[in-house]
């Protein structure tokens, strides 16, 4: 009786733990695309080996509704992929996805299911180790263009190519005539969607985009399409027209570690941008003795962002984290008391897998031109007078404690600020402190009047510049247009024609003015003829 027992629980044990059967996967082979037909609920796999730890790129291009999209390795361990489930393939207008993917050595599985109710659909997939060949038409396209175009049942997609050179904001106009509704999509240079969007129209009410994205700069793709399955009842004309607006942001090298962090002033405030590609910024600045210091920054990034103080050593003395966002921004203020003196750190991060990039400013205060009782951060000569204060080209009014950006400058302080930061030269310790500045001023040629305590022009200060940076002795208006041409000055009203009346060179020259002059060309690369 226990023989008989033993068996017949040997037996239905045997038929629980007994393995269902599973289709073998298909191999795939470098850069060859597949196609297949998937039915409802119905499952596909293919398989690859990396002989080597490689970046790699798999194209999915989906007819099915509901697709879903799994990457594991051969023991089962799940590969993090995004997105992972595809919801807006149709059998005209398909969902273009590109994975880019760090593997390591070994197999790996790819598994496809076209959910239960989804219809299923043509499936083509691709998998290289190299670059993936682009199939699809991209219509290039000019900011400031207006397009025109049309959705047929046999071309069910337009796609148009645009370019930034820089980091900065695109804002998209489209009015969709397109029976029932219209779609518009933003994709990066790997075809993957950074914004889809999709209205009710007519032929007759026509759906209206305004969207503004921050993207870093580099290639991207704007989609127009239908994603019914209905073509023939969906189809209609549009127009589309883009404008590009570049980020405010300083240029700079990139910035992404201690070791290239990028050096700020006391009193400056520099912009920044983080975008889908570039998701960190570090800073670094010099506390020149023992005391307070504050970091002031304004956040405009999208969803959240990261601020951390480090010390000389890189290690973390304060860190903050806020919601932000463009239209919601938040301003952090870490203030850190009894600061030894010695290079300090800020980094500045926004999370990882963003769509859109943003801004944010940065400024420290506590030392420098921001002790002064004038200094105003959200001034256009901070920067400026940062830059001359650190450099000694201005120095202030020690006594009062006053900057005077406003104030008007005389032929000596000109003199003594240009040439200051273009040959090293300091007051005359002899007579009166000018004389060495007019001594080089005459050794130079300038047209100076000798008049040391009168306010100076603003086109004599062109006359002088000019010749200063090229050696070469131009007309007043000739002048002012070399300080046009080089980015110096935007003249009076940065709205108007860039001439000589819009420059004013009768009004007289303030010291915020001929100091930003100074920058900018600084800034610009531009050096003293000798």
């Amino acid at each position: 009786m226990k023989k008989l027992l033993l068996a017949v629980v040997l037996f239905f044990t045997a038929s629980i733990v007994m393995p269902t059967y599973t289709k073998a996967a298909n191999e795939l082979i470098d850069g060859k695309p597949v196609n297949v037909s998937l039915s409802d609920d119905d499952y596909r796999s293919y398989s690859f080996i990396l002989k080597n730890k490689n970046r790699i790129m798999i194209r999915v291009e989906s007819e099915v509704p509901k697709l879903t999209f799994k990457l594991k390795e051969v023991n089962g361990t799940s590969v993090p992929v995004n997105p992972v489930y595809l919801n807006d393939g149709r059998k005209d207008n398909p969902q273009i996805v590109v994975y880019e993917l760090d593997l390591n050595k070994g197999e790996y599985i790819i598994e496809l299911h076209a959910r239960y109710d989804s219809g299923g659909g043509k499936v083509n997939l691709t998998y290289s180790t190299g670059e993936l060949e682009d199939m699809t038409e991209r219509i290039p396209l000019a900011f400031n263009e207006q397009v025109e175009g049309f959705i047929v049942r046999n071309h069910a997609q337009d796609i148009y190519k645009i370019e930034l050179e820089k980091d900065g904001y695109i804002t998209i106009f489209l009015n969709g005539l397109l029976r029932k509704e219209t779609s518009l999509q933003v994709l990066d240079y790997r075809d993957n969607p950074l914004l889809t969007k999709t209205l009710k129209s007519t032929v007759t009410m026509p759906a209206q985009f305004n969207e503004r994205i921050a993207l870093s700069k580099g290639t991207y793709y704007i989609k127009v399409y239908n994603r019914l399955n209905d073509v023939e009842m969906n189809t209609g004309n549009y127009t589309l027209e883009t404008s590009y607006q570049p980020t405010s942001a300083n240029d700079q090298s990139a910035n992404n570690t201690f070791a290239d962090a990028t050096p700020i002033l006391f009193g400056a405030t520099t912009t920044g941008f983080l975008g889908r590609t570039d998701t960190t910024d570090y800073y670094s600045f010099i506390v020149p003795s023992k005391g307070d210091f504050t970091i002031n920054l304004i956040s405009r990034l999208p969803k959240s962002t990261t601020v951390a103080l480090y010390n000389q050593y890189q290690n973390r003395i304060k860190t903050e984290t806020r919601n932000t966002s463009e239209t919601n921004p938040y301003t952090f203020n870490m203030k850190i008391e009894n600061a030894e003196p010695g290079k300090y750190y800020i980094n500045v991060t926004s999370p990882k897998g963003l769509i859109e990039g943003g801004e944010y400013s940065v400024t420290p205060l506590g030392f420098g031109i921001t002790t002064f009782k004038d200094y105003d951060m959200s001034a256009y000569w901070t920067s400026a007078f940062a830059w001359g204060y650190h450099n000694g080209i201005i120095k202030g009014q020690s006594a009062t404690k006053l900057l005077k950006p406003y104030q008007k400058v005389t032929e000596a302080q000109a003199l003594a600020m240009m040439f200051r930061h273009m040959f090293g030269t300091q007051d005359s310790t002899k007579w009166q402190w000018y004389d060495s500045y007019y001594d080089v001023a005459r050794a130079e040629g300038l047209p100076i009047r000798t008049m040391p305590n009168e306010p100076v022009r603003r086109g004599d200060i062109a006359r002088m510049l000019a010749y200063l940076y090229t050696g070469t002795h131009f007309s007043e208006r000739d002048a002012i247009t070399w300080l046009y041409n080089n980015h110096i000055t935007t003249g009076k009203n940065p709205n108007a024609p860039q001439d000589y009346a819009n420059f004013a060179p009768n009004e007289l020259m303030v010291r915020a003015h001929l100091v930003a002059f100074m920058h900018r060309a600084d800034q610009n690369g531009l050096q003293p003829y000798k």
